[in-house]
């Protein structure tokens, strides 16, 4: 798909909008209770409401926007705002957040996490205050895992009714795995303390418990917290209760979800390591990942469903029939195997990157357009059309423009110091 200046003249109306309407200067301050600071909004800003996004999944105006640079900017919270709302407040809109998806598009939690951190100010916000690690403990004991009852129970409702409460409980199972990703960093779990640990380990392990009793709903999601917090390397489970992970391809048994490693060759014969995962998710998560991509980005082409059998890296590069996780490609193009090529063409590789040599993403071109992009760090990837597998989530034909890896020309990324990325072709 083509993209063309609309996007941006949409862009450029809302942040004028957002200007006018914002004219109020704010301040926030925090203040001591007891031995913990405490988050306290500025006066002026109604407190007591969630943030609503202007723009907003299901409207005509988000699905006119293709690129997913304009969407984050379109999700943005004007900073007087995000100033005065309460920390309860930012963590709603956090699981409000129309591209909380994006989490569950790369290789790990913590990965997603960093890539939801660098696009949203809301998370950046969540980050900086006080008290939003007892905030998120209080808010997560009062959530409870979705269950097989929950869906029966929507089975029997009427039928008009049955599909937006199928939604809410899709919503439900992406929000608390989300909640245990972000209870997992140390920058909240060190604002927790000895007794508030304690109790957020019995409440993982409680949800825990409950997930595995729930096998038809629940595989690849059942240990999100466990699993982010051995990435982030953490320490605030104990090992007697915490096994070998490796991302979202192992369980806090460390069994059942796991994989062995093998080796399979590039074009040139150089050994590359993949994982064969050994178990896939289940039917109630495909259908709950598929559907919170679809609301996202209603402009891309589903193809597959949602896997964590194999990712991008091993689609575009080894083989389109899915078979492997593959953790770099790097080595495809350093042995000889692909030469860089100086602009897309039809069926060779995209390499998504930031400017700090990082590769994030790979596909496979499927349609190129002509035309001129805007920028020098676009390469053109506004002029093709590509088809990847999107991390555990599924196998999508999208604009170049239109996936979690794009997030335009000279962007800031905070958590590791790139200032923009870029695509790269290979052939």
């Amino acid at each position: 798909m083509k993209i063309n200046n609309f996007n941006k003249i949409i862009l450029t109306t809302i942040i004028l909008t957002t200007i006018m309407i914002s004219s109020m200067t704010v301040s926030a301050d925090d203040v001591s209770t007891g031995n913990r600071s405490v988050f306290i909004p500025v006066e002026g800003i109604s407190q007591d409401s969630e943030y609503v996004y202007p723009i907003q999944p299901g409207t005509a105006e988000w699905a006119n926007i293709i690129d997913h640079s304009v969407k984050t900017a379109v999700c943005e919270i004007p900073t007087d705002t995000l100033n005065g709302m309460t920390t309860d407040n930012l963590v709603q809109a956090f699981l409000d957040y129309p591209l909380l998806i994006d989490m569950y598009a790369y290789d790990s939690y913590e990965e997603g996490y960093e890539a939801v951190m660098d696009e949203f100010n809301g998370l950046q916000e969540l980050t900086q205050r006080p008290d939003a690690g007892p905030v998120l403990l209080a808010q997560y004991q009062a959530m409870q895992p979705v269950t097989a009852s929950d869906f029966s129970n929507v089975a029997r409702m009427p039928i008009n009714e049955q599909t937006q409460e199928t939604q809410r409980l899709y919503d439900g199972m992406i929000q608390l795995s989300s909640m245990e990703v972000l209870l997992a960093q140390d920058v909240f779990t060190t604002q927790l303390n000895s007794s508030e640990k304690a109790e957020l380990e019995s409440a993982v392990d409680s949800n825990y418990s409950i997930k595995m009793s729930q096998p038809e709903i629940y595989s690849a999601t059942t240990s999100a917290f466990y699993d982010t917090a051995e990435e982030a390397t953490n320490g605030l489970i104990s090992t007697t209760t915490t096994a070998t992970y490796d991302g979202y391809l192992y369980d806090n048994s460390g069994n059942g979800y796991g994989y062995y490693l093998a080796t399979i060759m590039t074009p040139k014969g150089t050994g590359v390591t993949i994982k064969n995962v050994q178990q896939d998710m289940t039917a109630t998560e495909k259908a709950s990942l598929k559907s919170q991509v679809a609301s996202a980005y209603p402009a891309v082409t589903f193809l597959r469903d949602a896997t964590p059998l194999y990712n991008c890296h091993s689609y575009a590069w080894y083989s389109t029939a899915g078979q492997y996780w593959l953790d770099s490609p790097i080595l495809y193009w350093t042995d000889g195997s692909y030469s860089l090529s100086s602009g897309p063409t039809v069926g060779g590789k995209i390499v998504y990157k930031k400017t700090n040599g990082t590769v994030t993403h790979s596909g496979i071109v499927s349609v190129v357009y002509s035309g001129a992009s805007p920028g020098i760090n676009y390469n053109h990837v506004d002029l093709v059309d590509v088809t990847s597998k999107w991390g555990m989530l599924g196998l999508y034909r999208h604009a170049g423009v239109c996936c979690p890896y794009w997030n335009g020309d000279n962007v800031n990324y905070p958590n590791d110091g790139a200032v923009s990325n870029t695509v790269v072709y290979y052939n």
